[in-house]
């Protein structure tokens, strides 16, 4: 149990890392922002490849390739858009605000599926939505107002990622008992970005130039960050289980703040927001209130 929460510890920060990474990158370059996810899933995709070689399991446990080809490239897609629309969103918001607010896609996925009939949710749970709009605001009056470009961009956002969420699990059902959970959740995470390589390979000639030094500086520290959050996740989501995981992972808003703090203290204000106690207090307040609405909405599901 300790080792799972320890990942999925592990998993938010390096989330909340590669959110400053992306801060930092559409700060300075704000029309090269594909160009640097090009590079990045290219150098995820080629990681994933050789990792992938070395633990395919060699018995057949895996089911054919037919089978799940298409929720793959669909989560694979959605994955990718959304972090287009979140380096749109970090043009003019603070990672450390854009970060917890990506819990939006709690109440997102429940109102689509209530509409279109696919869930029924208790009283808690609708309680832990309203918690998530009211954490919403919070952030948005902490500080400078959030503008409706990127309130616009990281809705947006927030609906991609529950996409994707949606097609790792359909991913998991056609997987099925075949492999340990941990197993599996690390093969449908390389697969995916597997996929997300040859969608870099193909689009990157037309995703614009970057100088040299850019790999080293964004896209090689971007693709660690976030791959290594991704393996470190669903390592957690083997060990505690889903649910558990994604309360966990959800801590990166709280950890994201606290890294906005530090670094606008030490002088990146051109990055993040430097605040009064009061503002800071009221931006960790509402992160732990967001934090409380998924672990309502996750333990009642």
């Amino acid at each position: 149990m300790l080792t799972g929460i320890l990942l999925g510890l592990s998993a938010a920060l390096l989330q909340s890392f590669s959110y400053v990474i992306s801060s930092s990158f559409v700060r300075r370059y704000q029309r090269a922002n594909l160009a640097l996810l090009m590079r990045s899933y290219v150098l995820m995709g080629l990681v994933s490849t050789v990792t992938l070689a070395l633990i395919w399991p060699p018995d057949g446990s895996i089911p054919p390739l037919r089978d799940y080809a298409l929720p793959m490239v669909l989560c694979t897609v959605t994955c990718l858009l959304g972090q287009v629309a979140m380096f749109m969103t970090l043009r003019q918001t603070e990672a450390s605000r854009m970060s917890p607010l990506l819990g939006l896609k709690i109440p997102m996925l429940a109102v689509t599926y209530s509409v279109l009939g696919l869930a029924r949710y208790n009283a808690v749970q609708w309680l832990a939505i309203v918690l998530a709009v009211v954490a919403a605001f919070l952030l948005s009056r902490a500080g400078r107002s959030v503008t409706p470009g990127s309130w616009f961009w990281l809705i947006v956002s927030c609906a991609l990622f529950a996409a994707s969420d949606y097609y790792i699990g359909v991913q998991f059902e056609i997987f099925g008992d075949g492999l340990s959970l941990t197993k599996t959740s690390i093969i449908i995470t390389l697969l995916s970005y597997v996929t997300g390589g040859i969608i870099g390979i193909a689009v990157m000639p037309f995703a614009g130039r970057l100088p040299g030094r850019v790999w080293l500086e964004h896209a090689l520290p971007f693709a660690a960050a976030w791959l290594g959050a991704m393996l470190l996740l669903f390592g957690c989501f083997g060990i505690i289980g889903v649910v558990y995981g994604n309360i966990v992972q959800s801590t990166r808003g709280i950890i994201s703040i606290v890294i906005g703090l530090i670094m606008a203290r030490i002088g990146y204000v051109h990055l993040e927001e430097r605040v009064g106690p009061a503002v800071a207090l009221k931006r960790v307040a509402a992160a732990i209130l967001m934090l409380l609405a998924v672990s309502l909405f996750k333990l009642k599901s």
